[in-house]
């Protein structure tokens, strides 16, 4: 009887120093599996922080209050900010054509096939409420191979200069029924026609166009612009150029503007040989095509497990003559 309670014992005992064992190695597994992900929670915090640093470097390079640092081909402002840490981009989106507001015209001046195609494409678009989200989606759906350096979908809308179709496309992505945003796209070419349109106010008048869509547009809505002139891509000037027979003017536009900034529609009516306003002193249709300052810049930077990509609009406050910043989005991967 004695032998078995010690026997037992001597059990327990051993059972005890194994459920002990394993309980301190799994307290040691668990407390270095915890060093090493605060260990690795800091260390992407670092990064994060890093980057967040190059980025606001890169908004310091906006707000230069400078033309030749930023509205001009000089490459100083858009080089890479790169260190041992990251790597920033700074990418002039005004410079380009909107992909969501080119119009058919422009289409036919820069794909010279795909266009029956096209137009189903944004016929779908239209159906499903959405813009195009990527130049990737144009490309495999359209099998084209679209330029990034002219292409964006990060352009504003010029309400001035937007095809009808484009612009009840552009309601419709913001939830308007079709018989609506098509009415409210027919009623804005009309006014435009008979005075181009100058401010949001006026647009805010516009019958069957809610004012929240309007609202929630605001900060991607021009009335003039968005092209760049001064930094966009011959490729760019043409295909809108042609479309006014003055395609032949883009190679001396080309060479002025390498040699010196171009400042307003009075030297580019000169460069162009044409007339930018209309009977009544404004601007008229290819006028308002052209800007001499971007306003949307993408900037793009990455760590070595971390990227981040943010979009900026740069607008001009001139009661106090500075530049201010304003963020439109941020996407952390």
């Amino acid at each position: 009887m004695i032998k078995n309670q010690t026997g037992y014992a001597t059990m327990a005992v051993f059972g005890i120093t194994l459920i002990v064992s394993a309980i301190l190695l799994a307290y040691g597994i668990w407390v270095r599996w915890e060093a090493q992900t605060t260990k690795s929670f800091l260390e992407r915090e670092i990064e994060r922080q890093k980057l967040n640093d190059g980025i606001g470097q890169a908004i310091e390079l906006l707000l230069v209050d400078d033309e030749m640092e930023v509205d001009w081909l000089g490459e100083a402002w858009a080089k890479h900010l790169e260190t041992e840490d990251f790597a920033v981009q700074i990418i002039d989106e005004g410079s380009k054509l909107g992909i969501n507001w080119i119009d058919e015209r422009l289409w036919k001046n820069l794909l010279p096939t795909n266009h029956e195609k096209l137009e189903s494409l944004f016929s779908e678009l239209r159906e499903e409420k959405r813009l195009i989200s990527s130049i990737e989606e144009v490309n495999s759906r359209l099998d084209v191979d679209l330029n990034g350096n002219i292409f964006t979908v990060y352009s504003m809308f010029n309400v001035n200069i937007m095809g009808e179709f484009e612009l009840e496309s552009l309601w419709r992505s913001m939830g308007m029924d079709q018989l609506r945003a098509r009415s409210a796209a027919a009623e804005i070419v009309r006014k435009r026609n008979e005075q181009r349109l100058n401010e949001i106010g006026e647009l805010e008048k516009v019958n069957l166009l809610p004012r929240s869509i309007v609202e929630r547009l605001e900060p991607w809505l021009v009335f003039t612009g968005p092209i760049n002139i001064n930094t966009a891509p011959s490729e760019v000037l043409a295909a809108v150029l042609k479309h006014y027979d003055l395609d032949e003017k883009v190679g001396n536009l080309v060479r002025v503007r390498a040699t010196r900034p171009i400042h307003n529609h009075s030297e580019l009516a000169e460069l162009l040989d044409s007339e930018l306003v209309d009977d009544q002193g404004n601007l008229n249709e290819l006028g308002r095509w052209f800007c001499f300052q971007s306003q949307i810049f993408r900037i793009s930077g990455e760590t070595s497990s971390r990227r981040i990509e943010t979009i900026v609009k740069r607008t001009r406050d001139e009661a106090r003559g500075i530049w201010e910043i304003t963020v439109l989005s941020w996407i952390e991967r």
